[in-house]
């Protein structure tokens, strides 16, 4: 357990500075995931500034690893991860720094991920003699549906560089600015993406009796299968829901197919398999009811993020240190989104945690993934503070292990 408060927290001044210049010059040119080729060069070039040795072109061509060397190679290596991607969202905040790229925008507060882990490689690169292990800082690519993180720990592990103890982080409006919360276990939930095709015969709108409209069936269907948790989440929930239904292209031609996409989001292996199962016994129900083929097809899939206990435990010490103990919130249950952090937790020890991204005086604040929705600059500081502290933290707690 690090004994100095000050040893851990960067002074408030000039780092804060630099992580908001960084987060809005990011923040204007959001890029899908795969297409981070401006938001690469823009981290490898502060990297350079900053004389901080790094990797890039991984997990696809954008990723990038910037190695911090402890004093020894000894014990292991503590591991920050932030995200590079950007959604397919037009943005609506008005901010004087908005995204200059038409439909893309940094809707799930990467922008601000990647400014808090470039600020802390520079503040963990200029105390680099105080730390005992060696740091690694990724930027990983792809976050958002295409399961980056799982390329990203392929290619940590082509290069050697495996993180023994690893951390990482995500903005959260629910939580206000200046606080933390996660819990040890599982935190995130396993979601799979779902596709049901029902398969009909096409026809003109005079003659319904030539055809067999696969409409009704897929109507059928989505009524059927939506499923929603039953008051607070618990460790047994499921949610199954469908955003898209697809058929037809005119009022008056009965359509050969629908489609329906939806996800399936649970927190424990048995109870997807359970669901997944039942699922494909109401499609073949139905398929016999409407006289259709039905098929059922997981197109992607991310596993739970399943926080280790000791790692986590070490991240609630740390952080009621740095914040104090009424800003860290040990959560009491799971949330249903995902994250593909949960790859990395499947290869090492390791915490991720959500940060408070409501602003102070705010009862409420845009949803990630809202058009409205702008990583806070007042989080920033909170963010570098603790992945510093945890930087430091994780190095003496790997030297102490076994």
């Amino acid at each position: 357990m690090p004994a100095a408060r000050d040893r851990l927290s960067p002074p408030a001044g000039d780092i804060f500075a630099y992580a908001k210049r960084v987060r809005h010059d990011l923040h204007q040119i959001p890029e899908l995931a795969f297409e981070e080729h401006l938001t690469a060069k823009y981290i490898c070039r502060e990297l350079n500034r900053m004389h901080i040795p790094h990797v890039t072109g991984l997990a696809g061509g954008t990723g990038i690893a910037a190695f911090i060397s402890g004093r020894t190679t000894v014990g292991g290596v503590v591991g920050i991860r932030a995200e590079m991607d950007a959604l397919p969202i037009e943005e609506a905040t008005g901010a004087m720094y908005a995204s200059r790229h038409r439909g893309r925008m940094h809707a799930c507060g990467h922008d601000g991920h990647m400014a808090i882990a470039l600020a802390t490689s520079r503040w963990l690169w200029e105390h680099r003699d105080h730390f005992v292990s060696g740091i690694i800082v990724y930027f990983q690519p792809a976050e958002e549906g295409f399961n980056g993180g799982e390329r990203m720990c392929r290619a940590l592990e082509n290069l050697g560089v495996m993180p023994n103890l690893v951390y990482g982080l995500h903005g959260w409006p629910e939580l206000p600015v200046g606080s933390i919360a996660t819990r040890a276990g599982v935190l995130l939930a396993n979601v799979d993406s779902l596709q049901i095709t029902v398969e009909g015969k096409a026809t003109h709108g005079s003659q319904p009796q030539r055809g067999n409209n696969p409409i009704p069936c897929a109507g059928h269907l989505s009524m059927l299968l939506q499923i929603s948790p039953r008051g607070a989440v618990a460790d047994d929930s499921v949610v199954l829901s469908f955003g898209c239904l697809q058929a037809g292209s005119a009022p008056n031609i009965i359509p050969s197919t629908a489609t329906m996409h939806g996800t399936l989001r649970t927190l424990s292996a048995a109870v997807r398999a359970d669901k997944l199962r039942w699922i494909q016994s109401v499609c073949r129900a139905a398929a016999r009811q409407f006289r259709c083929k039905v098929q059922m097809k997981i197109i992607s899939s991310t596993p739970a993020v399943v926080n280790d206990i000791a790692s986590t435990e070490l991240l609630f010490k740390t952080a009621e240190h740095i914040l104090g103990r009424s800003r860290v919130r040990r959560a009491a249950v799971p949330h249903l989104w995902s994250e593909d952090f949960a790859y990395i937790l499947q290869k090492t020890s390791g915490s991720f945690f959500v940060l408070g991204t409501r602003p102070v005086g705010r009862r409420t604040y845009p949803m990630l993934h809202s058009p409205h929705y702008d990583f806070p600059d007042t989080a920033l500081a909170v963010g570098i503070r603790t992945m510093s502290a945890l930087a430091e933290s994780g190095s003496q707690y790997l030297q102490q292990s076994p």
